[in-house]
């Protein structure tokens, strides 16, 4: 890896959460990371999978974030959480349902986001960089998360399940997008667009 920024936000992560010790049976484990504004991210994750009804539950997030110089860290960390548990939503949650070209689910009540029980541990790593000006903070520590938990791969056999964010045809739009090269679709995307060919490989018809 020659990008040195990126390489020290993924050894970041990496070591606060302790990747490459011994893993749990039943618990997914995964690893991203990309860059976005100026703003570099790693993140790693531990999913688990229940197998009689494919619930899907993230456990626990260490993200490691460097947006050059650090200005405040303490609003910092709280950009990450609020991003970690947005990409949750969209990870797990959240889709627009349509029936016969009508929005099928437009109230509140019926669309799901994530709840208090579906939060996991969040661990921040802040990389500060007073060598570099201060870059975005924004939207970056989210684009992370939403690949980690869509794309992760089960080490239980058979406990591949589809998310509901995630369908053949948001898939195919994806890639159809970034196979044209629109210019809306920004280099962190490529993360996502790997982590939806990955689930097309292996979500059941």
């Amino acid at each position: 890896l020659k990008d040195e920024r990126l390489k020290a936000v993924l050894n970041g992560a990496a070591k606060a959460f302790g990747w490459g010790k011994s893993k749990r049976e039943v618990v997914g484990y995964g690893i991203a990371g990309g860059f976005e504004k100026g703003g570099y991210v790693a993140a790693c994750a531990e999913v688990s999978v229940d197998r009689a009804n494919g619930k899907v539950k993230l456990l626990r997030v260490v993200e490691a974030f460097e947006c050059g110089a650090i200005v405040n860290p303490n609003q910092l960390r709280n950009q990450i959480e609020g991003s970690v548990v947005m990409a949750i939503g969209g990870a797990l949650f959240e889709s627009i349902d349509f029936d016969n070209g009508k929005i099928a689910n437009g109230r509140f009540s019926r669309y799901r986001v994530p709840r208090f029980s579906d939060v996991p541990v969040i661990e921040t790593v802040l990389i500060d960089r007073k060598d570099l000006p201060s870059a975005g903070a924004g939207e970056t520590p989210i684009v992370i998360t939403w690949c980690q938990v869509s794309g992760v791969r089960y080490r239980v056999p058979g406990a591949w399940c589809q998310v509901p964010g995630v369908s053949p045809s948001s898939i195919a739009l994806v890639s159809c997008l970034l196979q044209r090269g629109l210019s809306t679709i920004t280099r962190s995307s490529t993360i996502l667009s790997s982590s939806l060919a990955w689930i097309s490989r292996r979500t059941p018809a």
